[in-house]
């Protein structure tokens, strides 16, 4: 495992209140936001990037059509302005928020700044699915300015 990147995932347990020996053999580890969701944080040493992701949405029920449209739309937006992406995870069937950043020429403070937009994101991206599962189904795509 390459070591600044080790060191780095490590500060940034400390910063999030989990322990270095959280993280597994595989370099994964996840932690509760608020006790209402976890984000999960993976070392790809290999390719010497993080993986950060979060469910965001569970998909299910009759405006699943809706929500994915929704979704593919605002996937675009996260894409370009933050390099982050929305995927369908099968097995939990739920929408995921990801972001991968690579470590080579990072510090702990970008880093944290890192993970401190990817939580903001995952919050929007919560409640913006949230609430439109809470409306009655309608066929138009909310301005994805709303959650970037």
């Amino acid at each position: 495992m390459s070591e600044k990147a080790k060191l780095l995932l490590q500060e940034l347990l400390v910063e999030v209140g989990l322990a270095p020996q959280d993280i597994n053999i595989d370099g994964h580890c996840a932690f509760m936001v608020n006790d209402d969701y976890a984000v999960n944080i993976e070392l790809r040493v290999q390719e010497k990037r993080l993986f950060f992701s979060s469910l965001v949405s569970a998909v299910s029920g009759k405006g699943k059509t809706a929500l994915l449209a929704q979704a593919m739309e605002l996937n675009l937006a996260l894409y370009k302005e933050l390099g982050m992406s929305l995927g369908l995870e099968s097995y939990s069937n739920s929408l995921v928020l990801s972001q991968s950043i690579s470590v080579d020429e990072l510090s702990i403070f970008e880093l944290q700044n890192h993970l401190a937009c990817f939580l903001e994101q995952s919050e929007k991206c919560r409640c913006l699915f949230e609430q439109n599962k809470s409306q009655p189904e309608v066929h138009t795509i909310p301005n994805p300015s709303m959650c970037v």
